[in-house]
């Protein structure tokens, strides 16, 4: 009926897949699949807030396996949501609260490829779009892919401002600035460092206050003397 999981750091069993297919049948045909479904999203949303909300503390390593040991679940959560007509939104939410899970390990590219589709299932300028935007950044930063971070963040920045979300307006700061990083651009990178955090700062937005030190960091480095060799 089931099948252990060996490789996963905690006991975990999958149904095989004759088994499976014939539930997901029973439940179709009983009417609750819908409702089902979307408990089942719910429980995966709330575990993907929670691990984002607490990352910052001493818990951080076993959010991140925890995260790790539920990705098929997650994964079943985000294709009913991209699948299921009005739940767009929630799609971005959860792709949204993923971007740790995303940025480790080998997860980039699929984390990516899930923004993407995420981002195009949700096309209204709403702020769950622009945090899933400068999300998006956060991760095609890491790939060399530049010209896309900056673009994600133009359109943060229009839908920051169409709300008037100073929320929104900070990331848009922290991302611009590691951006400048990416290029080379010190300077430009602290300026935009030190506008982030004192927006963040006010808004005890305690998620970009790590962005602090490297603030310090790029400020150092811009000091250095340039040496022609």
């Amino acid at each position: 009926m089931v099948a252990a999981r060996p490789e996963l750091p905690q006991a975990r069993f999958r149904m095989l897949e004759t088994i499976r297919h014939y539930g997901r049948d029973l439940l179709a045909g009983s009417g609750l699949r819908h409702d089902r479904s979307r408990a089942h999203r719910d429980h995966s949303l709330r575990l993907a807030v929670d691990a984002c909300e607490t990352w910052c503390g001493p818990g951080q390593a076993e959010n991140l396996a925890r995260l790790h040991t539920e990705r098929d679940n997650l994964a079943a959560a985000l294709d009913w949501s991209l699948s299921e007509p009005g739940e767009s939104r929630s799609a971005l939410v959860l792709a949204t609260a993923l971007r740790h899970h995303w940025t480790a390990g080998e997860q980039l590219a699929p984390g990516r490829r899930r923004l993407d589709q995420a981002l195009r299932a949700a096309p209204d300028p709403t702020p769950e779009r622009g945090h899933a935007l400068w999300v998006a950044a956060w991760i095609a930063l890491p790939q060399g892919d530049g010209g896309t971070a900056a673009g994600r963040l133009r359109e943060c920045a229009a839908i920051a401002e169409r709300h008037d979300d100073d929320r929104l307006r900070g990331y848009v700061q922290l991302l611009s600035g590691t951006t400048a990083l990416f290029a080379g651009d010190a300077d430009r990178a602290t300026r935009h460092f030190a506008a982030a955090v004192d927006r963040m700062r006010v808004r005890e937005e305690i998620t970009g206050e790590p962005v602090g030190a490297l603030n310090n960091i790029t400020r150092d480095i811009a000091s250095l003397p340039v040496r022609v060799s």
